[in-house]
């Protein structure tokens, strides 16, 4: 049986230098920027499969996403 975090099933859109990728949004965690800033970085699966974070403010969920 393969099972999937629910995570993991969720299309996203990213903002990496002007430009638009697609890929999978795998988990979350909590960094910090250049400037020592707190943030949060979303851990996404490209479509090359090459794993990579993003600060959340360059994520767009692509497809519904319901909260609690």
């Amino acid at each position: 049986m393969n099972q999937q975090n629910s995570t993991a099933s969720k299309k996203v859109k990213l903002l990496k230098n002007g430009a638009m990728l697609d890929g999978c949004l795998l988990s979350f965690c909590a960094g910090r920027d250049q400037l020592g800033s707190d943030l949060v970085y979303a851990i996404v699966q490209k479509e090359d499969r090459w794993l990579e974070g993003f600060p959340v403010n360059a994520i767009k969920i692509a497809g519904d996403v319901t909260t609690s």
